[in-house]
């Protein structure tokens, strides 16, 4: 016997059905940015009962995150420059650009990460 897929989505907004499955699959892509900023920036529990305290690292983990994606966009325009590939690849997780990063000052620099 095959299987059968079915969604369903229950709204009350006055949008056409394709647009709102295309809302519902870009709530869950932000979903998963917002997953990697919190585990990757190691910012799932804030360390204090302040307010302002906690506030401001979210607010530095949030620069910290969108530097280390602009680091990675810069990186992976200036691969496809010297080397265009067969396969687009859309976004690195921000472990995985950390990691190029740092492995990239051990071969040599920034040039050995690109």
């Amino acid at each position: 016997m095959d299987a059968i897929e079915v969604e369903t989505y229950w709204t009350n907004l006055w949008f056409a059905a394709a647009d709102i499955i295309e809302l519902h699959h870009a709530h869950g892509n932000s979903e998963l940015f917002h997953c990697e900023l919190k585990s990757n920036m190691n910012i799932e529990r804030f360390p204090s009962q302040s307010y302002t305290v906690n506030s401001l690292k979210l607010q530095l983990g949030a620069v910290a995150y969108n530097l280390m994606r602009s680091i990675e966009q810069i990186a992976r325009e200036f691969r496809e420059q010297r080397s265009p590939r067969n396969k687009e690849v859309e976004r690195r997780r921000v472990g995985s650009v950390i990691k190029n990063f740092m492995l990239g000052f051990r071969n040599g620099g920034i040039a050995g990460m690109m």
